[in-house]
């Protein structure tokens, strides 16, 4: 019970600062047919190997703070939730994960938005991955099946991502706000091409960002600083739904009712 009251907390406080700093509207958001809500997982009996956290349309799974093989508390939930309902967010704002939305840009905002550690934080770490990666602009990654190895994806092209955003959001960078990439997404839920809703809303077009991505960090990293744009406040949360090996709790702004009590594991939702 006490690990499911955490990740309920932890995911309800990251989803008000993600609606907030995203400029959401409750109507804004497409949930699939049938649901009004979104259903957190967290997993305690098994071991997903090679992540701590998936999304998908309508949902995530997370692992629990007393699964024995994860780092528990909130620093390290936190991110992880975090990252994940900017993936939740996106796919609600848009309708679905068959969007046709970039890559670069469906990772790099929520690497940005929860304050992940893969941050590039100087020319000097620029300079070191191009040189064993390579300079190839990884604004032309489109989908996940351009990411060649686990290596470069983890080492290489997800840093470069997060910056890519970073580089959009900052003051000394593109200078966009967090909503002008919720309107973005929103054009492209209402029938616009991505590069199209990116030109509009971002105010530079692909064509001149993705031949020009390491001449245009190169010149603004030596001035970087962290973003100022971590999301406050809260702005309702229409219903959480966390799962756990023992038992379900349905969430809704700090109340707490048991719903179920099952044994076993939680696997993915069908």
């Amino acid at each position: 019970m006490q690990a499911r009251h955490e990740v309920a907390t932890v995911a309800e406080d990251a989803w008000a600062e993600l609606l907030d700093a995203l400029s959401i509207e409750p109507a804004m958001l497409r949930y699939p047919e049938g649901r009004d809500r979104i259903d957190i997982y967290a997993y305690r009996d098994h071991n997903p190997q090679d992540w701590g956290g998936k999304a998908y349309y309508g949902g995530l799974l997370v692992w629990s703070p007393d699964h024995e093989q994860r780092q528990t508390g909130n620093n390290r939930l936190s991110p992880v939730l975090k990252h994940e309902l900017v993936h939740v967010i996106q796919w609600l704002i848009t309708g679905g994960e068959s969007r046709p939305v970039d890559t670069w840009f469906i990772e790099g905002l929520p690497l940005a938005l929860a304050g992940d550690t893969t941050a590039i934080r100087g020319l000097d770490q620029l300079e070191r991955l191009t040189a064993k990666y390579g300079t190839a602009s990884p604004i032309s990654i489109k989908s996940y099946s351009q990411i060649t190895s686990p290596d470069a994806g983890e080492h290489f092209h997800y840093p470069m991502f997060h910056l890519a955003v970073e580089y959009l959001l900052a003051d000394d960078g593109a200078g966009r706000s967090p909503a002008d990439m919720t309107d973005l997404l929103v054009d492209v839920a209402e029938g616009a091409s991505f590069e199209a809703a990116f030109e509009d809303r971002m105010g530079l077009g692909m064509d001149d960002l993705e031949p020009e991505f390491f001449s245009l960090m190169s010149a603004y990293l030596p001035q970087y600083r962290n973003p100022l744009f971590a999301p406050a406040g809260f702005t309702g949360l229409s219903a959480l739904v966390i799962a756990c090996g023992i038992g379900a709790v349905a969430v809704g702004r700090r109340r707490w009712l048991i719903a179920a009590t099952t044994t076993g594991s939680i696997d993915k939702p069908e």
